[in-house]
């Protein structure tokens, strides 16, 4: 053999070592970087079972007339609780003097808050961290509150912002005098009252809680016959729409404080339900999320739907302005580790899954409280050995899994 023709045959002999020693190591940090399966730590949830259904909220609402001729300012907030003889509302000349009265109500809440911050010090010993911590959470609390949708609720979050961040001034020494800015409110607050000139104010013939608007369906459903109401009799209820009130309204007042909402439940979920159970009553499309209510009579059963009566111990603006609304009753509730259903395995006759802790494979033991198409819900059994643990690393995926397997 040539020189030449040993030469090339060492360099590719080397090349191919070369190729083969790069190739060997890739693999090795394959091994290193990756598992053979996948995992999926264990969390702590709660789950419902629910029943879904349109409801219909029956109250004791009178609505307030506005016949007389002009502009209406309402004098209390939406859901306040109101006594017999409280103004509820006034009544001005033209759209001019409502406007002026409306921007007196808005600067005098503006200067109680500064005549507020005006008494108050704050001590120079005050927890600053705390102070930021709180402030901190104010912003938060308000972004919330927009991104719910609840003009309301933001707004007030946004007060709170501005004192907090108020309040963190004072305590770093920062001397703010409110004297020109009381002043100044006071000024034109007086002079908004005097735009406003004369008007009327109408009070309350009774007590109950005020809500600003009407939809039309007030005494639609009678209150005091709720309790009877039949299949057919809902079915009607739920077909109704909100409508303008045949007379000129300033709002209504809701007279007590429960109330009822009635709906047609299928007949298969009735082994649920019994006279004088509370269950939780979750709306997704509406402000007033979820609210207790007893489970008040049963009526009849037509074509596989069951009529239902709920009572309602609770009242606030959200759930006055109830009426037609897609509801989630909530039947039964799972508290416990969602697991995914391929995780779970029987092993010598026990339901269990595999886990995965410092690379060794162990298998944890489980009690199904509740499974879907895609998930279980465990019970949380810490206090037991051999069951699954909050954190643990659940193997969904994975092959010839056993005890005690080492995993590289």
């Amino acid at each position: 053999m040539s020189r030449k023709k040993h030469k090339s045959i060492v360099i590719i002999a080397s090349l191919a070592a070369a190729f083969f020693l790069c190739a060997y190591l890739i693999y090795q940090v394959y091994l290193v970087n990756s598992s053979p399966v996948t995992t999926q730590m264990a969390l702590a949830t709660e789950v419902y079972r629910t029943v879904d259904t349109m409801i219909y909220a029956v109250r004791d609402e009178l609505p307030l007339s506005a016949q007389n001729s002009g502009y209406t300012i309402p004098l209390c907030a939406d859901g306040e609780k109101i006594a017999k003889g409280d103004p509820v509302f006034a009544i001005f000349p033209n759209e001019q003097a409502a406007g002026a009265y409306s921007t007196y109500s808005e600067l005098s809440e503006e200067l109680a808050y500064y005549q507020k911050l005006a008494e108050s010090t704050v001590s120079q010993y005050t927890d600053f961290d705390k102070l930021m911590a709180d402030a901190d959470q104010s912003v938060i609390d308000y972004a919330a509150a927009v991104y719910s949708g609840d003009l309301q609720l933001a707004q007030d979050k946004a007060l709170d912002v501005r004192e907090k961040i108020t309040a963190q001034q004072n305590a770093s020494g920062v001397t703010i005098d409110y004297t020109q800015i009381i002043s100044s409110l006071e000024s034109q607050r007086q002079a908004a009252l005097a735009a406003a000139g004369q008007y009327q104010t109408v009070v309350s013939e009774e007590s109950g809680y005020y809500v600003p608007s009407c939809d039309g369906l007030e005494g639609v459903v009678s209150y005091t016959d709720v309790a009877d109401m039949s299949v057919s009799d809902i079915d009607s209820a739920l077909a109704l729409q909100p409508n303008e009130p045949a007379i000129a309204t300033a709002g209504k007042l809701v007279r007590y404080f429960d109330w009822y909402f009635v709906c047609n439940i299928d007949v298969s979920y009735m082994g649920d339900l019994k006279v004088g159970q509370v269950k939780q009553v979750y709306l997704p499309y509406h402000s007033a999320d979820v609210f207790s209510a007893e489970v008040y009579k049963i009526n009849d059963t037509v074509d596989g739907k069951t009529a239902v009566v709920f009572h309602v111990k609770d009242m606030n603006a959200d759930l006055a302005s109830l009426r037609l609304e897609y509801a989630s009753i909530r039947l039964e509730s799972y508290s416990g580790y969602r697991i995914p259903n391929e995780a779970i395995r029987t092993v010598d006759g026990e339901k269990g899954v595999y886990i995965l802790r410092d690379n060794l494979v162990s298998f944890r033991k489980i009690d199904i409280l509740y499974s879907s198409d895609e998930f279980s819900v465990v019970g949380n059994n810490e206090n037991k050995d051999g069951y699954i643990k909050l954190y643990d690393e659940v193997i969904t995926e994975g092959t010839d899994l056993y005890n005690g397997k080492l995993i590289r």
